[in-house]
């Protein structure tokens, strides 16, 4: 189940002490703090980046149980950039390393500043990070969520599709990043017969599009299939309505996408889940 350490949380000169320390002897990149309204923003080169957060909802009950991180950002003449344009500045190997981590870094500092017992925060890793980084994945990230005073517990990654072309890869990531604590959402094609043959090793969230099913048995299938491999099924990119009751209907675990939550700059304060909603997540 959705289960992680309660820290102290990140107020006040907790984030400005990391702050000085993160942006210590950088040029290309850096964190930065609006002093009127708290929110951390980032720079690259001379694009500025900000956090947005979609809620993952969980299907029975309708109610949010994380948020997943995206990017937001503009280059030095204020026009809207592109996740994937900001990315294709990090030529070299390191910058790409530095740009992720810095992307994690931004949405863990505004999602938890405020709400600390949040429940889960959703954050993407590049492929050719996982490619360059070689084992040990989320080690250095677990030392900067330490210093916050935060754990993996409260950290789900996901993995991109493209990795299901690097099987070795792939179980070594998922291994990995369990080993320290982190869920890990894998992404795959919503049929199941594109799937990478299961072996022992498991996500803890398996993700599919939701908009590719024309059916509710097309969509069965991918759950049960979802199921067989002991992960939760979660349906994303959810856009109409006939798309969210299609997914409820066959059985997803969590939805996300802008039918079934609006993405928003600051996520609600956490409603504290007294009714034992959440032990549903038996699989963890």
């Amino acid at each position: 189940m959705f289960n992680f350490r309660k820290k102290a949380g990140i107020f006040g000169e907790q984030v400005t002490d990391f702050l000085e320390a993160f942006n210590y002897g950088l040029r290309n990149q850096q964190l930065v703090q609006d002093a009127a309204s708290g929110r951390i923003d980032a720079h690259f080169y001379n694009c500025s980046l900000t956090s947005v957060f979609q809620p993952v909802v969980h299907a029975a009950s309708g109610r949010t149980v994380g948020h997943h991180g995206l990017l937001r950002a503009s280059g030095a003449d204020g026009a809207s950039l592109s996740p994937w344009g900001v990315f294709s500045f990090a030529v070299v190997d390191h910058e790409l390393v530095d740009l992720d981590r810095l992307c994690r870094t931004l949405h863990v500092l505004n999602y938890y500043r405020t709400a600390p017992e949040r429940d889960m925060v959703y954050l993407n890793v590049q492929l050719r990070l996982l490619q360059v980084v070689g084992r040990d994945f989320g080690r250095a990230f677990e030392n900067r969520l330490e210093r916050l005073g935060l754990g993996p517990g409260q950290v789900a990654i996901i993995l991109p599709q493209d990795l299901l072309a690097h099987g070795d890869l792939l179980e070594v990531a998922i291994t990995d990043y369990q080993a320290l604590g982190y869920r890990v959402v894998a992404s795959y094609p919503s049929s199941p017969g594109q799937w990478p043959t299961a072996g022992t090793v498991r996500a803890d969230v398996i993700r599919v599009d939701g908009r590719d099913f024309a059916t509710v048995a097309d969509a069965q299938k991918a759950v049960h299939a979802i199921h067989g491999n002991g992960a939760l099924a979660l349906a994303q990119k959810l856009e109409t309505t006939e798309q969210l009751e299609r997914a409820r209907e066959a059985g997803f675990d969590l939805l996300q996408g802008h039918a079934a939550g609006v993405t928003v700059s600051e996520p609600l304060p956490p409603i504290r889940h007294h009714d034992g909603v959440l032990q549903t997540f038996q699989l963890w």
